[in-house]
């Protein structure tokens, strides 16, 4: 709609308009809150979202005022993979939809070892600190229960900050060969 421009000496022109940007934060949790509505985690704050690399902020124009949302999302829960589309519902510049991929894992809290131990040690409660592990790491044998570890022994030697499994224990052994009975 600009006419009669003097362009001479001019080698760029910028054109602007007023928007609302979306952080980037916006997104993550919006994708966070879907892979909960689909049974794949329990809480948002359990999901941790990593998009991939992306040029441009994202922003709609001023007028759209609709909360962003999860239109589509495709999430391979093995390798964590996702692809989503995300739409605000009353945003021209968006119409059809903003894509993004990245990758979502759920995260869990797990019980582990502070420290090393022997075979044949006995574990107690101060020997136990909880980390969070991403749940895809987790083998179906893995002892996810802080109260199943503590009195347990090891059965081999066990490393710090490993998640344990119920072959790697065993119900303590109050007789030791040798000792007096």
């Amino acid at each position: 709609g600009i006419s009669d421009l003097d362009a001479d000496g001019v080698t760029s022109v910028t054109v602007s308009r007023m928007g609302r940007e979306i952080p980037n934060d916006e997104i993550v949790q919006a994708i966070a809150r879907r892979i909960v509505e689909m049974g794949r985690a329990e809480r948002a704050e359990d999901v941790d979202v990593t998009l991939d690399p992306f040029d441009q902020p994202v922003v709609v124009e001023q007028s759209a005022v609709a909360p962003l949302t999860v239109d589509r999302l495709d999430h391979d829960p093995r390798t964590g993979r996702f692809a989503v589309l995300l739409k605000v519902a009353d945003s021209r510049a968006f119409a059809a939809g903003l894509r993004f991929g990245g990758r979502a894992v759920a995260i869990v809290e797990v019980p582990v070892l502070a420290h090393a131990m022997e075979r044949g040690e006995i574990i107690s409660p101060r020997d136990i600190v909880i980390e969070r592990v991403p749940s895809n790491a987790l083998r179906p044998d893995m002892i996810t229960d802080a109260g199943r570890l503590a009195g347990m022994s090891a059965r081999r030697q066990l490393r710090e900050g490993v998640p344990l499994t119920r072959g790697q224990l065993m119900e303590p052994i109050p007789v030791q060969r040798g000792d007096l009975v």
